[in-house]
């Protein structure tokens, strides 16, 4: 598997960082300024093209013989957060899915963002771009139903998606040893310098469960702080 890592403030990082904020700013900014149920379309146009790109990056993987169960299934957080994306809008348990997609999309998403590691690049635009596409979408998506499309953060929602990512660990983990996989990073560490990976394995994931539990509280205190706010301006 081929894998390309962007080092923290480079010039190249600097630059996608930069791209990204500005992309994530405008398209709340389009919620901002538009109706519910023009968002409720806008959201499910960008969830479809969210699934479209994702089907066409696995078909290219099949079409060059690089698809394999221990790189190419959707075990990554990441990936997880993108198949929730990609449903969230279209499934009858709206909430319990936006919870989850809430907490794995912006605390994952903005890991990817700030510390690059694209895997399965084999050079070219495209997966370039479908990676940086595919990190602001999770991250940017539940930011604007929340903001936007009237869905609500229920108490203790982060403590329900936190044991919920543990439970998917102890289904990941074995399955991990069966493919040599490394899914989830729960049997190395990633490639790239990562301020949250300390200690070697399996240390760094006790660490990790720490720091994921931390940015999940402060994550749901930061938008009901912000969102009482904006109804105390409002």
């Amino acid at each position: 598997m081929q894998t390309y890592t962007i080092e923290l403030l480079s010039d190249e990082w600097n630059r996608n960082s930069f791209i990204s904020l500005i992309v994530i700013l405008v398209f709340l900014w389009i919620g901002k300024r538009n109706t519910q149920d023009f968002n409720l379309r806008l959201a499910k146009g960008v969830t479809l093209l969210l699934a479209l790109i994702y089907l066409v990056e696995n078909s290219r993987y099949l079409i060059n013989g690089t698809w394999n169960l221990a790189d190419n299934l959707p075990l990554q957080l990441c990936s997880i957060s993108r198949l929730l994306c990609c449903f969230v809008l279209f499934v009858p348990r709206k909430q319990f899915v936006f919870e989850l997609l809430f907490f794995f999309g912006i605390v994952g998403g903005l890991q990817s963002i700030f510390t690059p590691q694209i895997n399965h690049y084999y050079g070219g635009l495209f997966h370039y771009f479908e990676y940086y596409f595919s990190h602001l979408v999770i991250i940017g998506m539940p930011i604007f139903m929340y903001l936007y499309l009237g869905f609500e953060l229920k108490k203790n929602s982060w403590l329900k998606s936190f044991l919920v990512i543990n439970l998917l660990l102890v289904i990941i983990m074995p399955l991990n040893f069966y493919l040599d996989a490394n899914y989830m990073y729960l049997n190395a560490p990633p490639v790239i310098d990562n301020p949250f990976i300390i200690g070697d394995w399996p240390y760094y994931l006790i660490v990790l469960e720490f720091f994921a539990a931390g940015l999940f509280y402060l994550t749901y205190r930061l938008f009901l702080l912000s969102k009482s706010k904006q109804l105390t301006v409002n």
